[in-house]
């Protein structure tokens, strides 16, 4: 689904698949009303463990549907900490992700660099 907005851009439109949502009958559901995009959380149920057996199977769903896929990396990495095993780790996983949306066909992923550190304990260090 593309959208022209009234500035004369072209918008690419999609959703974000729910955690409870079966992946394949969420693409075909995308694909039937238009949607260019789902978007893919390395969460819960879709986190890289989970899927990477899969991954091939879900490529083909997509450009069977022609629906392209936008990877959102997981939300519980701390690439920002100041405990290198910390942030080596989030570092690890975040790039796991990464080399999962392209095996995906991905163009785009998307995360939040974060830390948990305490801002008063760290600031000044």
């Amino acid at each position: 689904m593309t959208s022209d907005g009234a500035s004369g851009l072209e918008l690419d439109l999609g959703f974000t698949l729910g955690l409870g949502m079966a992946f394949e009958p969420a693409v075909e559901w995308a694909a039937g009303e238009g949607f260019s995009f789902v978007e893919l959380l390395l969460d819960g149920p879709y986190a890289c463990e989970r899927i990477d057996d899969r991954v091939g199977e879900m490529r083909t769903s997509l450009e069977a549907a022609g629906v392209g896929v936008v990877v959102h990396l997981p939300f519980a990495v701390d690439p920002g900490s100041p405990f290198g095993p910390v942030r080596e780790g989030a570092v690890a996983e975040l790039v796991a992700g990464m080399d999962l949306a392209a095996d995906l066909g991905a163009e785009t992923v998307v995360f939040h660099p974060s830390s948990d550190a305490w801002e008063r304990g760290w600031t000044d260090a």
